[in-house]
């Protein structure tokens, strides 16, 4: 009787896991249907005309994650005016690397913070800490603080202290003004 139990949960394994490589499609924050929030960044990615970032959930093919990301630019000393840019997103294999198309769009708003490829510092389901590359292990990296709507008011203990820990000069910018 253990004999094909402990067969049975073998090729459930078995097949669990064929399923999920073929799929090729690995569950992080950022590549999930979660609207998500930038309400933390480093201070060398700060871009005082642009506010409210937000990215917006659209679909998926293959390997890719359709985003847009929302935010309000201003020019001048005008008023804000709300932007889209669609973006496609993955996580690369292990959960360790974030990887973004259409980085041209990207770099005409904010230009040069924008990479290709990301590291990933921490997820959970509430909250995403993205990083430059790590480059020296001594060298702390800019990085980016996402949340979903629901963790808004109040940010995950370890997302909170990861990004405050390891990003360079991190700073808090909220989200609420951007409601009004």
């Amino acid at each position: 009787m253990k004999f094909l139990l402990c067969g049975g949960l073998a090729v459930y394994i078995f097949l669990l896991a064929s399923i999920s490589r073929t799929t090729g499609f690995i569950k992080v924050l950022g590549n999930s249907s979660d609207e998500l929030f930038l309400v933390g960044y480093s201070h060398l990615l700060e871009n005082h005309n642009a506010q409210c970032v937000k990215s917006k959930y659209h679909w998926s093919d293959n390997h890719w994650v359709t985003r847009s990301l929302e935010f309000k630019y201003r020019w001048g000393g005008g008023r804000p005016t709300n932007y889209q840019i669609y973006i496609k997103v993955r996580v690369e294999k292990h959960q360790v690397f974030f990887e973004v198309q259409n980085t041209s769009a990207l770099l005409f708003w904010f230009e040069p913070q924008v990479r290709h490829r990301y590291q990933i510092r921490y997820n959970d389901n509430h909250s995403l800490v993205l990083s430059n590359l790590i480059e020296d292990v001594w060298v702390h990296q800019p990085c980016s603080l996402w949340v979903t709507k629901d963790a808004l008011g109040k940010i995950p203990q370890m997302a909170n202290e990861t990004f405050q820990t390891v990003c360079n000069a991190s700073k808090f910018v909220g989200f609420g003004h951007c409601f009004s």
